[in-house]
């Protein structure tokens, strides 16, 4: 077996999950260790923006990819009931929507706390837009694959809508998950930039915002790959000459095939033509 033939999947499932809890866990060791506050609600200490950091980095980024991967898993797994692969997805998704909500108000608080309420930055106007695409994505899909089921509302749209409905939603998922994953990045950027007042100096969490970068970006490509990738060809069996074997064979069995078939079917047009009248008689 070449190495080529090698089938990738599972390997790049674990290095996708060590990446993504990886994420999560720096981000965690970051607030813990180095952010001011830590995790605090309401207490004006600063810890209000790092529920906004984590909610955002488990929610849009890592639920969100764990939810697309719940597709190609199961069917390895050969579970093959498309349903329940959609709601697992769905789940997880409503799981990364309360997150998000969640993490959208914490940054509305601490912007209150700090008395600042402008969004000015490059990383407030890629997360509000991936925030809100993502509430009207999720938002779309439980209309047309929740309610209109239940109510018989899809009678109404048809299969080749829903089809292509469906076509746009995964589409716009790959997009909304490049998006949440560029905000994340310009929101560590933006932290390090902020909490770190010696960045020249290179210190510990500086290179951990760097590491955090790196492994969402692994995260969401292998991610990508995962749920895009062609399937695997199958290895052929046969050899040379089992080829040469079986087309002569089958050249045989195509010569005599026809005769068997005229035979068959002389035998039957025998069996139903009826017999004349004066041809009984003789035979009689």
């Amino acid at each position: 077996m070449a190495w080529w033939d090698i089938d990738p999947f599972w390997p790049l499932l674990i290095i996708s999950q060590l990446s993504g809890f990886g994420v999560v866990g720096i981000m965690t060791y970051w607030i813990m260790e180095y952010k001011k506050g830590q995790f605090s609600w309401g207490k004006h200490d600063g810890g209000t923006i790092s529920y906004h950091a984590f909610m955002f980095t488990l929610g849009m980024v890592f639920l969100f990819g764990e939810a697309m991967l719940l597709f190609p898993v199961p069917k390895r797994l050969h579970l093959r009931s498309h349903f329940w692969r959609k709601v697992m997805h769905g789940c997880t998704q409503s799981m990364a929507i309360i997150f998000s909500i969640v993490g959208l108000k914490a940054i509305f608080l601490a912007k209150k706390e700090g008395g600042h309420h402008e969004f000015y930055s490059i990383h407030s106007w890629v997360g509000m837009a991936s925030a809100m695409l993502f509430f009207l994505q999720q938002g779309v899909a439980i209309f047309f694959y929740v309610f209109s089921k239940f109510f018989g509302l899809s009678k109404f749209f048809g299969p080749r809508f829903m089809i292509r409905f469906t076509s746009m939603h995964t589409f716009f998922g790959y997009v909304l998950f490049a998006m949440a994953i560029a905000s994340c990045l310009t929101g560590m950027d933006r932290w390090i930039a902020i909490f770190v007042p010696d960045y020249s100096l290179r210190p510990t969490p500086t290179l951990l915002g760097d590491i955090y970068a790196l492994m969402m970006m692994l995260y969401g490509v292998v991610v990508t790959y995962l749920t895009t990738r062609p399937p695997t060809l199958k290895k052929k069996k046969s050899t040379h000459h089992k080829k040469l074997a079986n087309g002569d064979r089958g050249e045989e069995e195509k010569g005599l095939q026809p005769e068997k078939e005229d035979k068959q079917l002389n035998d039957n047009d025998h069996e139903l033509t009826p017999m004349k009248k004066g041809d009984a008689e003789n035979n009689i």
